[in-house]
């Protein structure tokens, strides 16, 4: 595996999970959400994580390299990782909000696939050979 395209690539897709969610949850949705303003340090370690993970499956399994072939595999990941992470957040709610959590899981899906169409186009910069 190639730590550097990883790494590069890795905080690349966080870097732009935070931005994205920083658009979508903390200006476009803030209101429909609610809630206090987050810990942005864990905010942060979050989006950095969801970068690396993305990051770690295209660079080390899938060698995706183009942002159309990151886009449609962040999409499927982030649309993953968001319905598990919403069966175990809801599942503590009474009552479940099915509207929030379809909505959560359809911007996460977005995120997703941005974030995915970055990585992977980081990563093939990176893995170009040089001439």
């Amino acid at each position: 595996m190639n730590a550097k395209s990883f790494l590069v690539s890795g905080i690349a897709g966080g870097i732009a999970d935070f931005l994205l969610g920083w658009l979508l949850y903390g200006m476009l949705f803030r209101d429909y959400f609610g809630g206090p303003d987050p810990d942005m340090m864990l905010t942060g370690l979050g989006c950095l994580m969801f970068g690396m993970l993305i990051s770690y499956v295209f660079v080390r399994w899938a060698n995706l390299v183009t942002f159309s072939s990151g886009l449609m595999a962040g999409a499927v990941i982030g649309f993953i990782v968001e319905v598990m992470g919403n069966s175990f957040y809801y599942s503590m709610q009474n009552p479940v909000d099915y509207k929030k959590f379809a909505i959560d899981v359809l911007i996460v899906t977005v995120m997703g696939a941005i974030v995915g169409g970055i990585v992977a186009a980081v990563n093939g910069a990176i893995s170009k050979p040089q001439t």
